[in-house]
């Protein structure tokens, strides 16, 4: 069987593959899922139009109210791994702080069990954006970092349009000049770089959130 294109849509598992090794960063995330909160709960929570919340923190947190009464939520936590490797394993510093974000959001959760904690990787620019393009016959789309699964159903449709000839019209939004990463050791030095400036601020903002409440 023979195509006339092929799509790559590997995302953070492409430098896996040898393919684009210094254009995208692994960065592993972390979430949790909570047990079924009681009517009770779910009452005074007064999440009635079950919105999906996240923070304004550089490194943001998420929630997301579950049809099955449970809640969902984490990143705030990320970490690179030396030569864009995807280490496989669990977490627990991560586990530890995404849970400790979430009683602190909701302290009127305090005795509901934490049901879940896994991990998975996510694939990061140097420019912070989702990037398509082509090389030769395959084409490729990844680069989802922050509100990834928007983007990537979106760069869904515009690589669907260009496997058929066509050109999506926000594409053009995304039309640059691709950036590299450097190569390491310097690659894992500005990851560990950004990462604690970005969890400095965070830490800032936290402490903020702490004093306003108290």
């Amino acid at each position: 069987m023979t195509a006339d294109r092929a799509v790559l849509a590997t995302n953070a598992y492409t430098p896996a593959l040898g393919w684009k090794r210094r254009t995208v960063a692994p960065l592993r995330v972390s979430l949790f899922e909570t047990g079924p909160l009681s009517p009770s709960q779910l009452g005074a929570l007064g999440w009635h139009g079950r919105e999906g919340i996240y923070t304004a923190h550089e490194i943001l947190e998420s929630y997301r109210l579950t049809d099955h009464g449970t809640i969902i939520g984490g990143s705030k936590v990320v970490r690179y791994a030396w030569g864009n490797a995807l280490p496989e394993g669990y977490d627990p510093r991560a586990f530890r702080i995404i849970e400790v974000a979430f009683r602190e959001r909701f302290p009127a959760l305090a005795e509901v069990p934490i049901a879940a904690l896994w991990g998975g990787w996510i694939a990061l620019t140097l420019d912070f954006l989702p990037l398509i393009g082509a090389d030769g016959a395959v084409l490729y789309g990844f680069g989802y970092a922050g509100h990834g699964v928007a983007q990537a159903t979106l760069m869904g449709a515009m690589l669907a349009e260009r496997a058929q000839g066509r050109v999506h019209p926000c594409e053009a939004a995304l039309a640059r000049r691709e950036r590299a990463w450097p190569p390491e050791p310097f690659r894992w030095l500005g990851a560990k770089a950004i990462n604690g400036i970005l969890t400095l601020l965070d830490a800032r903002t936290d402490r903020q959130i702490r004093r306003a409440r108290a």
